[in-house]
């Protein structure tokens, strides 16, 4: 149990913690991964019969999963979701203690406990919990997150086992006066146990039988008095000075009361370094003392209070967990048994004994038994022996035997333990069951997988939707099957692929409406719908759906619909079956992840045909506007240059210019589309580029312009080349051109230029630096400088692609950009623009 609690509690303390820190694109991933990784939670919760449950303490508000609320009782989703209402289904003698837990909890940290609930039919069942308290940085508790466990089953046994031990140290002690055994003969039986026992005084250690030296290591050298077990069997102080204590204020009772301890729970050091958890018993025999240390691994050990030597043979005898049956090896017959020997038959004491040791076996299996207790008889010893037990109802009951020859009063006896392994047996059995669920789920991820692989490579939708037709019908033990899609135009369902099915029943169902058939009830409902029997179902009895049904060889059938992740319905997947049944969970599972990605591929494809038909829409206006608008441009262009040139009226000339000037950022701007357009398609070739020739040329070409005094200081590097195409000139010339626009009218601008080679994050960059004098640009518009629209205002700003376009061409070549003040601290002394590109040696 320990075991399934770890890995619950890792898997909720990785689902709460895991998601914090990631980035957008890596958040998408972890969303992906975390819906797988609950998915795996839930299964696994389901086959320990587990719940986890998240309590915001802040809120109030209690989440339960829906295998919590089972084992509450309690339906999905009805769970008010307080921690009031939690409170109340827990049993009121049981309520008080794990309320103040809980408390205590909110300081400790952590929670752990068991308690019964009283479910909403008055059965009451039990329940183990943990949990854990996560606190912000002030140690104020925020969540409390986790895991229940029903125990019911165990608690069950354990009383049996009370009952059965209550019982057994009665009988004990009513025939305690019928047994008269040797001391000899108590030392082989304690000898050949497979039990490790030790028999002790306070000062001095008796008997440590070989099992015990077997299981832990020691000897009675090592431990010749229970003060040296102390120490080497518990090497930690602490645990040894609580295990001490426990102990003694147990065996303490015990004594006083003549009586055995409860088992306790300890985890003994063994003399290889090994740690073994073992269930540590007590009874006082006489002058002396009994101990057994019971590995919890299955065998039920045994813990009688014995009075004294006399009743120590039969202490280990009533005690041991198993069925012991002594046996004459000459005649057969069974000469003695225990309690657990007529819990085993059905039979009591008086009935067994005298009967042959055959009679105990299925009959018409005597001979059988017959020669192979002869055979062992004459060999001696047996372990391990698998066999089987007829009880008095009619039961077969599957054994192990260990058996061992003994002589008691001079006669061979064979002592033979029986192991009842029905639930070893009933967990291999589920093992294999749940064996083939793996390998059929596993078989579904793979054909899952390929489907997922296909519909992402070949794009052909009819025959990804075939393939889950076809991987439909195989893991869900179904006949037939279609996908039927939602004709959006219509409102009726229309098939796009089937298994099975003849053409009458494929035009028949090719354009059902909402409310016909199963498949119209559930596109009506949006949930699933199962028909057991078609024959005795109200959605298709009196209908002409269900002749075309029958004479299809339909008998049942299920329709689920295929929802998209916002919840829109897609269209209804349907499985048909030759035979009245209703699918089992599995198979409906395996429905939904179909039905999921059946949707998923459906939407993706529609999706991606409106994406194709939009990026030709806009391809067409892209050439439109670069081809027909900028040749009007070009005309606009001619005629009032042609104007401003005869025009001799300033005022009526700066008139002309204003428009003039509108027609040539707009050619900018086609133009600057154009490029933009190159950029994402990757329609330049890519070439490496002298960034310091390059810088001349333009530091050269933006010196002389007209009617503006500027000033350019530059001084060549020499060597510095980047991996670019000719685009890369625009970035260098919108900066400079910039910081001349923005300059202002008549007055002289200068602008530094440098160009530096160096080292960072373990790479060669070159990184240019454009500078400037000008007015800068305030820190509130630095974020928003490179976006293609900003609020300047609050009005909308940008009207051409300007920085835009800059810094998807600097990402286009691996590289950044980032905007600052000149003088740190004051953006009215100009700005500077800092480009970082990957250097290459020529």
């Amino acid at each position: 149990m320990n075991d399934r609690v770890v890995v619950l509690e890792n898997e909720l303390r990785l689902k709460h913690e895991d998601v914090t820190s990631f980035g957008p694109s890596e958040l998408k991933r972890a969303v992906n991964s975390l819906r797988e990784s609950e998915e795996r939670l839930r299964l696994a919760q389901q086959v320990a019969h587990a719940g986890t449950f998240e309590w915001n303490i802040q809120t109030g508000v209690n989440t339960w999963t829906p295998e919590l609320e089972a084992l509450y009782g309690l339906p999905p989703g009805e769970f008010p979701g307080s921690e009031e209402a939690w409170e109340q289904m827990v049993y009121p003698q049981d309520r008080p203690e794990v309320v103040r837990r809980v408390n205590e909890a909110m300081a400790k940290g952590s929670f752990e406990g068991e308690w019964r609930v009283v479910w909403p039919d008055g059965t009451i069942h039990w329940l183990y919990g943990r949990s854990f308290v996560f606190k912000d940085e002030s140690e104020k508790p925020l969540k409390l997150i986790g895991i229940n466990i029903d125990i019911t089953r165990r608690k069950q046994m354990e009383e049996e086992l009370r009952r059965a031990r209550d019982d057994l140290e009665v009988k004990v002690e009513q025939r305690t006066r019928e047994l008269s055994e040797s001391e000899s003969m108590l030392r082989r039986i304690i000898d050949t146990s497979p039990i490790p026992m030790v028999v002790y005084l306070e000062e001095k250690n008796y008997y440590i039988n070989k099992k015990f030296s077997e299981v832990f290591g020691y000897t009675i050298k090592d431990i010749p008095s229970i003060n040296e077990w102390w120490l080497i069997a518990y090497p930690d102080e602490l645990y040894r000075e609580f295990v001490k204590k426990r102990w003694y204020t147990a065996v303490g009772k015990a004594v006083k009361n003549k009586a055995s301890i409860t088992p306790q729970e300890v985890t003994v050091a063994c003399k290889d370094g090994s740690k073994k958890e073992v269930l540590a018993y007590f009874s006082s025999i006489g002058d002396m003392n009994l101990s057994i240390l019971q590995d919890i691994t299955g065998r039920k050990l045994a813990e009688e209070a014995l009075i004294n030597s006399e009743a120590k043979f039969k202490a280990i005898f009533e005690s041991a967990g198993a069925a012991i049956f002594i046996a004459d090896v000459e005649t057969g017959n069974i000469v003695e048994c225990n309690s657990n020997a007529e819990a085993l038959t059905g039979r009591s004491r008086n009935e067994i004994i005298g009967m042959h040791q055959s009679r105990l076996h299925p009959e018409g299996e005597e001979e059988k038994y017959k020669k192979i207790f002869a055979l062992h008889g004459r060999g001696g010893s047996f372990k391990n022996a698998e066999a089987e037990v007829q009880h008095v109802d009619g039961r077969g009951i599957p054994v192990w035997i260990n058996a061992q020859l003994l002589k008691i009063n001079g006669r061979d006896m064979l002592i033979g333990l029986f192991f009842d392994i029905t639930e070893r047996k009933w967990a291999e059995k589920e093992l294999s069951n749940t064996k083939d669920h793996l390998a059929s789920e596993l078989d579904a991820m793979d054909r899952l997988h390929a489907i997922s692989v296909k519909s992402v490579l070949d794009g052909d939708l009819s025959a990804v939707l075939s393939q889950i037709i076809n991987a439909a019908t195989s893991i869900t033990n179904s006949d037939m099957g279609n996908i039927q899609v939602l004709d959006l135009e219509s409102g009726r369902l229309r098939i796009v692929a089937h298994r099975g099915f003849d053409r009458p029943f494929l035009d028949y169902f090719d354009n059902v409406a909402e409310g016909r058939a199963a498949c119209g009830e559930a596109m009506s409902r949006k949930e699933r719908v199962v028909v057991e029997d078609v024959t005795r179902s109200p959605v298709f009895m009196g209908t002409p759906d269900l002749e075309v049904m029958l004479a299809a060889g339909v008998r049942a059938v299920q329709s689920t619909p295929l929802l998209n992740r916002s919840g829109r319905l897609m269209g209804i997947f349907s499985t048909h079956y030759r035979t009245p049944r209703r699918p089992d969970e599995r198979e409906l599972k395996l429905i939904d992840l179909l039905a999921r990605q059946t949707a998923d591929i459906i939407e993706r494809t529609l999706a991606e045909k409106q994406l194709v038909d939009s990026k030709a829409q806009a391809e067409l206006y892209l050439d439109l506007m670069g081809h027909d608008i900028n040749n009007m441009n070009q005309i606009a262009l001619g005629y009032l240059e042609l104007a401003v040139d005869v025009v001799k009226d300033d005022n009526i000339k700066d008139l002309v210019k204003k428009p003039l000037d509108a027609i040539q950022n707009s050619s900018r701007l086609i133009d600057n589309v154009r490029k933009l357009q190159k950029v994402k398609t990757g329609g330049l070739k890519i070439e490496v580029i002298d960034l310091d020739g390059l810088l001349a040329e333009l530091r050269d070409e933006y010196l002389n312009v007209p009617g503006k005094d500027v000033a350019i200081d530059y001084s060549p590097l020499g060597d510095c080349h980047v991996m670019a195409n000719g685009l890369l000139r625009d970035v260098f010339s919108n900066l400079i051109g910039n910081s001349i626009k923005h300059s202002g009218p008549g007055k002289s601008v200068w602008i530094g230029l440098r160009l530096e080679r160096i080292r960072e994050d373990g790479g060669e960059y070159c990184r240019v630096i454009v500078e400037d004098d000008g007015p800068g640009i305030p820190n509130t518009l630095k974020e928003n400088v490179f976006e293609r629209l900003r609020k300047e205002n609050g009005k909308v700003g940008g009207k051409g692609l300007g920085l835009y376009l800059v810094k998807s061409l600097v990402e286009d070549f691996y590289g950044t950009i980032h905007v600052e003040d000149r003088v740190p601290g004051n953006h009215t002394k100009g700005a500077r623009f800092v480009v970082m590109l990957p250097a290459i040696d020529k």
